[in-house]
């Protein structure tokens, strides 16, 4: 059951949203972003594990990009909002979840007032089961400034003590070091 909520948490963390760390990936000089940080939250909660029962939740994000140097820009706001019908066994085992829109963007607000939307892959880093656990997101900036460009961070991501486990899976904590964006 440990390795389980290892892979869940990851998952419902992660699952559709892979665009966290997406720091403007400039010009050719590139860009490095000190440190991200942000909050996602589930409402309703995803049932726990064991439970058939399905909810429409929304999922929003809220983060922030700090100590950005090049590019023109010094930091970012990022928000995103999805739909999810499911649970925590669907996002854990990716059967029987939807995701609405299939591919969520996010967007940015960058500190010179410009926006980005852009979307993202993740990859687990940690071992199954592993505390905290890590991950690499790969985020493609597909419209508004630094368009067509990509770049690639690790975050560390947290829930509280018995999230889809014994409580709903309804909140959790990201945060990221330093980051180059070329």
């Amino acid at each position: 059951m440990r390795r389980a909520v290892g892979v869940l948490l990851a998952v419902f963390v992660l699952m559709p949203v892979g665009v966290w760390i997406a720091g403007p990936a400039a010009a050719a000089t590139g860009t490095t972003c000190k440190s991200f940080s942000a909050t996602e939250t589930t409402t309703p909660g995803l049932p726990i594990i064991t439970s058939k029962t399905k909810v429409n939740a929304t999922v929003k994000l809220v983060g922030k990009l700090v100590g950005c140097t090049g590019g023109g820009v010094t930091g970012a706001s990022v928000t995103e909002t999805y739909k999810y019908n499911g649970n925590c066994e669907t996002f854990l085992t990716g059967k029987g979840g939807k995701v609405t829109p299939a591919t969520p963007t996010s967007t940015f607000t960058w500190s010179n007032h410009k926006t980005s939307t852009s979307t993202g892959t993740v990859t687990l880093i940690s071992k199954v089961g592993a505390t905290p656990i890590k991950v690499k997101l790969v985020t493609k900036i597909v419209s508004g400034l630094f368009a067509g460009t990509t770049s690639t961070g690790t975050v560390t991501l947290t829930a509280p003590k018995g999230a889809c486990v014994s409580i709903p899976g309804s909140i959790a904590t990201l945060t990221g070091g330093t980051s180059t964006f070329k």
